[in-house]
């Protein structure tokens, strides 16, 4: 992507570990990259992965999240927009296979979405967090806005 040079970068999942040999670890990590050299980037953010809620997501859903991104990544965003989803709707994309591949489906039915757990978070999908698509423009990072609720977020950072 640097040597191409887009106007703009779609990064999903954030907190996710890039494939061993990458020139980077997590995606948060090329995004920033991608930043410096001047293209804008658009993400996604499961929100259980900022690593100010480690204690709270895993005290909700017993699971310590793994892969995390430092609060400050997402707080640079120009723009973040929240969206929201019901326990029930979400119980009912992942039974049909629409989180999770069809062999995860059953392990995740009852590890994240255990009785007591999507209704405590509301809507925290994938073991208790909102998902955040966001967009960043370091130039303005201090002008983060939020729109709506709940577990789906989106934005972007602009370099």
């Amino acid at each position: 992507m640097l040597t191409r040079r887009p106007k703009v970068v779609l990064v999903d999942e954030l907190a996710h570990t890039n494939v061993p040999g990458s020139r980077t670890s997590k995606r948060w990590q090329d995004a920033e990259e991608l930043l410096a050299a001047g293209i804008d980037v658009i993400s996604t953010v499961n929100i259980q992965h900022l690593e100010s809620l480690g204690d709270v997501v895993e005290s909700i859903t017993g699971v310590r999240q793994r892969e995390t991104e430092p609060d400050e990544v997402v707080r640079r965003a120009d723009r973040i927009e929240l969206a929201d989803m019901s326990p029930q709707a979400l119980r009912r994309r992942t039974a049909h296979g629409n989180v999770y591949k069809p062999d995860k489906t059953d392990a995740a039915s009852s590890h994240h979405f255990r009785s007591g757990t999507s209704p405590r978070c509301a809507s925290w999908r994938c073991c208790g967090g909102p998902t955040a698509a966001t967009s960043i423009r370091p130039s303005t990072a201090a002008g983060t806005t939020c729109r709506g609720s709940g577990a789906h977020a989106s934005g972007s950072w602009s370099a």
